[in-house]
């Protein structure tokens, strides 16, 4: 159910995003956020749920709340012996610290540890994943393409130099986590919209 309902939540803040609404996009995006934290409280040993709500914390620039979320879901995903939720919670929490989620600084060797962590689950997950469907395995996309080819070269940029193995490095200050804005609207979303409106008319 929580799922269900974050899930339209998101789209119908497609459609106000396209409509221009940006009050009512904020709202869905909240609704959203709720409703992922629900999953996290519901099912507490389920991985999934950890990186749905984080990712909704990071998509409003809660980096903190976000990598405190990621350790707990890491916890279960090693539990469990879930590769997949191994790799992307890795890459996640990476994005994360380097964005800010432990302060305005993050210890080097957690990030590196993170990395090579996503990385061997990712190796042991595509070991055993069907050929014909290896484009479609969950090897911690898009957050590790977001770790490896934007943050980590942008830090070197700003550092002079590569992420050290140790020590404490400052974080990518005025860097947003930023996804792709939708271009277009889910099929029967104006249907629902209008429903909504409908129903708020037929209660004033």
């Amino acid at each position: 159910m929580h799922y269900v309902r974050g899930l339209v939540a998101h789209h119908m803040a497609a459609v106000h995003h396209l409509l221009g609404q940006r009050e009512q996009q904020a709202e869905c995006y909240m609704a959203q956020q709720k409703d992922m934290q629900a999953m996290c409280k519901a099912l507490p040993q389920h991985p999934l749920g950890y990186s749905l709500f984080a990712r909704c914390c990071m998509n409003n620039q809660q980096m903190g709340v976000a990598a405190a979320f990621l350790e707990r879901g890491l916890a279960a995903a090693r539990a469990a012996g879930h590769d997949a939720a191994v790799c992307q919670l890795s890459f996640q929490r990476a994005a994360a610290l380097l964005l800010g989620g432990a302060g305005k600084t993050v210890d080097a060797a957690v990030v590196q540890q993170l990395m090579q962590q996503g990385e061997a689950a990712r190796e042991s997950l595509l070991r055993w994943w069907p050929e014909r469907w290896r484009a479609h395995a969950a090897d911690g996309e898009p957050d590790r393409t977001l770790v490896l080819q934007k943050l980590l070269p942008e830090l070197e940029k700003r550092q002079g130099q590569p992420l050290p193995a140790e020590g404490d490095v400052e974080v990518l200050h005025g860097l947003l986590y930023v996804t792709k804005a939708p271009s277009a609207i889910p099929p029967g979303a104006l249907v629902q919209l209008e429903g909504q409106r409908e129903g708020q008319q037929a209660g004033q």
